[in-house]
């Protein structure tokens, strides 16, 4: 590979003062000029036959364009070939320096766009995060000698990512690409075929029985009893529940209308949580005393956020004597009880916020906790047969 680089050093593609600096060349330049010897010595695409269509096609950038019809058209195939190559300009080396983007340069580029369409602070917080740590390892590289591997190794530089951290890690690093390839910065997806591992659901194993949530509330703090109690009857997201405010209470109809939420651009419509007879009385009460701002805070007059929160509950449950406790499992637990108790599952999902009910199935319906209704329902079902 070397020597063919020394070839393009001295080939009018690389600026001929660049010869002059080979040395250096090769320790800050080589991934560019590999990139470079790459694409001139990469194959060019040829025209191809489809025999299910009858039809003639090229391959240019990962898409299949159709030339002509008809097996024993294969000179008017290879005309319109040579005419959309012209057209595309082909002849042309690509890759040449001055078109080279690197991986941090991309990375701006996406974190400026989700600026522009203002994404929400948390979501650029988690890009900047995630992307950054990425180009601590890679960010050097040219975009498109990017492969795959080079994910992998970055994922197992860091060993304590859980299967869920891996999921979400690489979610974004394919979404950086294909917005990449859709603003046509680049013209083919080096991260194409990426896998990702299935998350983990995030409160399978932390269901919060009626008994821990009593054990929970004897323990707590009455500021952050509140908090549990509304998480507890409403099955609402932790970080609904903390910016819930007094403006958003709709005590004619006993609902808080949130009209800034997680869902709110795939949905585009607002967040309805239904509030039971125990927690309309809560708002009653936090409403009156927090007429502005929101109305669940800390002793320190602050909203709960999720660090707050976490560390929060953290304490708490060592406190009683609990694993494992996440104020998402109140949410889980909700979906759960509802379903065991024959709540339709399309009333589920519309209570959790979602459109549909496959988040609730995929996430929410731990029946592998609910042993007894198992076993109950095993019995039934043999008592039928025996009867029968």
């Amino acid at each position: 590979m070397f020597a063919g680089i020394d070839r393009l050093l001295g080939n009018d593609l690389v600026h001929e003062n660049v010869v002059g600096l080979r040395r250096d060349v090769r320790e800050h330049l080589v991934p560019q000029l590999t990139y470079v010897w790459d694409a001139h010595m990469r194959r060019q695409p040829q025209p191809w036959y489809r025999k299910a269509n009858d039809a003639w096609y090229v391959t240019l950038e990962e898409d299949q364009i159709l030339l002509c019809h008809g097996y024993d058209q294969r000179d008017a195939a290879y005309v319109e070939y040579y005419r959309l190559m012209a057209s595309r300009g082909e002849r042309s080396l690509p890759g040449s320096p001055r078109e080279i983007l690197t991986l941090n340069q991309l990375r701006d580029k996406y974190l400026d766009h989700h600026k522009d369409i203002r994404s929400a602070p948390s979501t650029l917080k988690n890009l900047r995060w995630c992307l950054g740590s990425l180009c601590k390892l890679h960010g050097h590289l040219p975009v498109n000698s990017l492969k795959t591997s080079h994910v992998e190794a970055w994922v197992a530089a860091h060993p304590n990512w859980n299967q869920t951290t891996e999921f979400k890690v690489k979610t974004d690093v394919i979404s950086l690409f294909r917005w990449a390839k859709k603003s046509k910065l680049i013209k083919r997806n080096p991260l194409k075929g990426l896998k990702k591992p299935a998350p983990l659901s995030r409160g399978e194993s932390c269901v919060i029985t009626p008994e821990q949530h009593q054990k929970l509330c004897e323990k707590a703090r009455p500021l952050f009893r509140d908090f549990l109690v509304a998480l507890y009857e409403s099955g609402a997201r932790p970080g609904e529940v903390a910016r819930v405010t007094a403006a958003d209470f709709d005590e004619p109809n006993r609902c808080w209308r949130l009209t800034a939420h997680k869902t709110r651009r795939k949905r585009g419509k607002d967040r309805v949580i239904y509030l039971t007879p125990a927690l309309v009385e809560l708002t009653k009460l936090l409403a009156a005393k927090h007429p502005t701002g929101p109305l669940f805070r800390n002793s320190r007059g602050n909203p709960w956020d999720h660090r707050t929160i976490g560390y929060t509950m953290k304490r708490l449950a060592a406190r009683c004597g609990l694993g494992r406790t996440i104020c998402y499992g109140y949410r889980h637990a909700f979906a759960t009880d509802a379903l065991e108790r024959g709540v339709p599952d399309t009333h589920v999902a519309e209570l959790l916020g979602h459109d549909s009910t496959q988040m609730v199935h995929r996430h929410y319906a731990h029946l592998s906790s609910k042993t007894k209704a198992l076993r109950d329902a095993l019995g039934k079902t043999r008592e039928c047969q025996s009867g029968s």
